[in-house]
């Protein structure tokens, strides 16, 4: 399982001052993919919860509306084949 602390870790080991080589771009973009596929669907299964308030509703509409739009730009990052 993929966590936060592998992407953390990894960001620690780029030299920033080289452009990132494809491999460098494809590990982030993996490392990025699983978290925001599992807060994605954490948030749609919580909005299956009848008894939710639409405040909370909005949060988590929100929650997904940021998520997406992190992973077209993960997918910009490496495009998967």
């Amino acid at each position: 399982m993929h966590d936060i602390d592998s992407l953390g870790a990894r960001a620690d080991t780029w030299n920033m001052a080289q452009p990132a080589s494809r491999t460098d771009l494809h590990l982030l973009a993996h490392d990025l993919r699983s978290p925001l596929a599992s807060i994605r669907a954490n948030a749609e299964a919580a909005l299956l919860d009848d008894t939710l308030d639409d405040a909370t509703k909005v949060i988590l509409e929100k929650i997904i509306e940021d998520v997406d739009s992190l992973a077209r730009r993960t997918e910009m990052l490496y495009p998967e084949i």
